[in-house]
């Protein structure tokens, strides 16, 4: 009985071993495809982080773009706002009136200078919301608008109603510094 114990007992010893190997064989073979689907997972990670990357880069771009495209449009409505105007203006002012008329001439010609003045106002202040880059604004309108200003017809009607048209004295006739360091300012933000 006692040898028939030990066999017994060596028996299910052998068969508790058989299955602890297969146990441990097995956990190691599943722990290897953990670590397999977290290297997978890792490198999903990383294609995503790396893709997300570069469709950041490719959206600052796109938006660079549309920065630029915005700007030409909003220079070519500028352009065509102040060249109506200095139009309408030089139309009015190249008249002779008659002697009758000389009063209704005098307020159509204020009219239309005012009507300058403020496309003039409104090119500072798409300059100033920077709508139009600096670069613009110097090569295309700043010596225009100058120009503008110091006629000796539209400086007399300018000086009347200045405050109406607080971007044009915040952009030309502030001290140049004071400009550069306001926009630098703007632009740093």
């Amino acid at each position: 009985m006692a040898t028939f114990i030990s066999i017994f007992l060596a028996f299910v010893a052998a068969c508790i071993s058989v299955f602890a190997m297969f146990s441990v064989k097995k956990s190691s073979e599943t722990g290897d495809n953990h670590l397999d689907e977290i290297m997978r997972l890792k490198q999903q990670v990383n294609e995503t982080n790396d893709r997300l990357s570069q469709l950041k880069h490719e959206h600052n771009a796109l938006l660079e773009q549309f920065k630029r495209l915005q700007e030409v449009s909003i220079n070519n409505d500028m352009q065509v706002l102040l060249n109506t105007a200095i139009k309408d203006y030089n139309e009015i002012a190249s008249v002779t009136p008659e002697e009758g008329n000389i009063g209704k001439h005098e307020r159509q010609r204020k009219q239309a200078a005012e009507k300058v003045l403020q496309a003039c106002n409104e090119v500072c202040q798409r300059f100033i919301a920077e709508d139009l880059s600096h670069n613009t604004f110097a090569s295309v309108y700043k010596s225009q608008l100058q120009d503008i200003l110091n006629s000796d017809d539209l400086k007399e009607i300018y000086t009347s109603v200045k405050g109406k048209y607080p971007y044009i004295e915040r952009v030309l006739l502030a001290p140049t510094d004071d400009l550069l360091s306001e926009y630098n300012q703007i632009s740093a933000n």
